[in-house]
């Protein structure tokens, strides 16, 4: 059996496919290993993740090859002898957006590199740990959670880094696969701590003799595992929300769109946004509440009732909501909006479609800008993601919203799968 590890932010799916790409097991257990920490912190244990993706594995027999991938951006710092001397700080963690210099530590990064470094990027993390003594003395290198699990499984002592999880960190030269070292060294950053980089999927060691592959970010793992390629947009709804193609170069002046590599000289363009699928679940739990609070009964969940409002309503499109609840990558600071309202069109209906509508619409305009750097129109779409596959109103409006026809990836743990191809892919 190949073996995929998906280590993401609130559950770890271990799954095993056959060498014909059926599934043969799959099993996902909560990433219950948040710590407690200062409100700008998002941390987890690492050594906590590592007992559970040891565990899930101890449960398996006659692995022939194991793919990891993980939540993105996150980082920790290691020593020499490979041990996690940190913490794991996530992709949710915003110590970047603090003020620093007139401005956050996330933007004063960004001047001093020339490139664009949110607050969760590894390196925006890493900034402002230098700047507030926060680096452990003994830290000898920085990586991601799932490089952290690869190299503990092979019983290596440093870590290798694919370029998709390098990009991630931020100040990383796409179209030749390194660190832009001379930027960074200018910002005060040792690049001695930055681990190797790749762009291939090669084996970096082995655990009980079967090879383990270098892991890879989770959004080009889902890419992978959902069976992305040229001629289809792959629209992922979860707590956040991406839309993904693949393209043959690295576009120039793209403010709003990210270019990740794929691996092997390939690149997905991706757009993204921070609130996506639970932008649904926050209007649920407004309702939800709200229904406890007039009735004073406990409500059980009205998802359900949400979506069949949804349907009756589709054609109500003028109440307008935006669903920037969490800000956007550009602006953290922007916020949600309903507008338009008249005495009319302010039911509870209306507001569920508008929501519906502003999750599509944030994707699609995202979508229209990277559209401009493909050559021919894709064929379909591939929706993953518990956040569209459950919601059929939200399959309704992007499907007439893209005009083409829409498909669901074959399994839900796509990541997984994703990982559990790489060893095929090399």
């Amino acid at each position: 059996m190949r073996v995929g590890i998906d280590i993401g932010t609130t559950t770890i799916c271990v799954l095993a496919i056959d060498d014909g790409g059926n599934i043969l097991s799959t099993k996902t257990v909560p990433n219950d290993v948040f710590l407690e920490s200062k409100p700008y912190e998002s941390i987890q244990n690492p050594e906590r993740i590592s007992e559970i993706v040891f565990s899930l594995l101890g449960e398996l027999e006659d692995i022939q090859s194991i793919g990891i991938t993980g939540q993105m951006h996150g980082v920790l710092y290691i020593d020499e002898n490979g041990n996690a001397v940190s913490n794991l700080a996530t992709w949710q963690d915003s110590r970047g957006d603090l003020a620093y210099q007139n401005g956050t530590y996330a933007s004063r990064l960004s001047d001093l590199t020339d490139a664009f470094c949110a607050s969760g990027f590894g390196l925006t993390t890493h900034f402002y740990n230098i700047k507030n003594n926060l680096v452990p003395d003994n830290a000898k290198k920085i990586c991601t959670i799932h490089d952290y699990i690869g190299m503990k499984l092979c019983g290596n002592k440093a870590p290798v880094m694919h370029t998709s999880d390098a990009a991630s960190f931020g100040v990383f030269d796409i179209e030749n696969g390194e660190f832009y070292s001379d930027r960074l060294e200018k910002a005060g950053i040792d690049t001695a701590i930055l681990p190797e980089v790749v762009d291939d999927y090669r084996v970096i060691g082995y655990y009980k003799n079967a090879p383990v592959t270098v892991a890879i970010g989770d959004n080009q793992a889902s890419f992978i595992g959902a069976g992305g390629d040229k001629d289809s947009i792959l629209l992922n709804f979860g707590t956040g929300s991406q839309v993904s193609i693949i393209c043959d170069f690295v576009p120039e002046n793209l403010p709003k769109i990210e270019c990740r590599p794929l691996g092997n000289k390939k690149y997905i363009l991706v757009g993204s946004a921070l609130c996506g699928g639970r932008a649904y679940s926050i209007l649920e739990k407004f309702c939800r509440t709200t229904v406890e609070k007039l009735t004073g009964k406990p409500s059980e969940n009205l998802y359900a009732i949400m979506d069949e409002l949804a349907e009756n309503s589709l054609d109500n499109e003028d109440l307008v909501v935006r669903t920037t609840f969490c800000g956007t990558r550009q602006n953290p600071e922007l916020r949600g909006e309903i507008s338009n309202i008249s005495p009319e069109n302010f039911t509870i209906e209306n507001i569920i479609v508008g929501t519906l509508f502003g999750m599509a619409n944030e994707i699609y305009d995202l979508y229209f800008e990277m559209s401009k750097f493909i050559s021919e129109k894709p064929k379909r779409i591939i929706c993953s993601g518990n956040g569209i596959r459950k919601n059929r109103p939200l399959q309704k409006i992007i499907k007439n919203q893209y005009n083409l026809p829409l498909e669901f990836s074959k399994v839900e743990e796509e990541a997984a799968y994703g990982a559990a191809m790489l060893f095929s892919l090399q």
